[in-house]
C-alpha cells in the first residue's frame, strides 16, 4: 500500500503491481467505493496537512473511479458519465454514510 500511494500521489514509480487484478474478484460496487472514499477522506484530513490531504483525496477519487470503471467493464457493464456500478452480488451490509455531508 505504501508503494502504491507513493507512486500515485508522489509519482515515485516504486509500485509496479496491478491493483485491478486484485479488485476484480471482489464483490464490490458503488456503495463500497463511496464508503472507502469517505473513510479515506476522513483519514487524510485527520493525518495530513490540508494541502497534502486534498492532494491525496483527489488522487483517491481518480483511483476509485478507475477501479469502478474497470470492474464494470470486466462485468460487461458500460457506465455512462456520472453513473455508478450497481452489482447484485455486492449487496452486503455496509453502515450508512452520507458522502455529501463529509465532503
Amino acid at each position: 500500500m505504501c508503494a502504491f500511494w507513493s507512486s500515485v500521489a508522489l509519482t515515485s514509480g516504486v509500485y509496479s503491481g496491478r491493483p485491478m487484478e486484485k479488485h476484480l474478484p471482489l464483490p464490490v460496487g458503488a456503495r463500497h467505493g463511496a464508503r472507502w472514499l469517505a473513510l479515506f477522506n476522513d483519514t487524510a484530513r485527520e493525518v495530513c496537512p490540508p494541502v497534502a490531504a486534498e492532494h491525496f483525496i483527489e488522487r483517491a477519487h481518480r483511483v476509485a473511479e478507475s477501479l469502478e470503471l474497470g470492474i464494470a467493464g470486466q462485468h460487461r457493464v458500460l457506465l455512462l458519465k456520472g453513473e455508478r456500478l450497481r452489482r447484485p452480488d455486492a449487496d452486503v451490509f455496509l453502515p450508512a454514510y452520507d458522502l455529501e455531508r463529509k465532503a
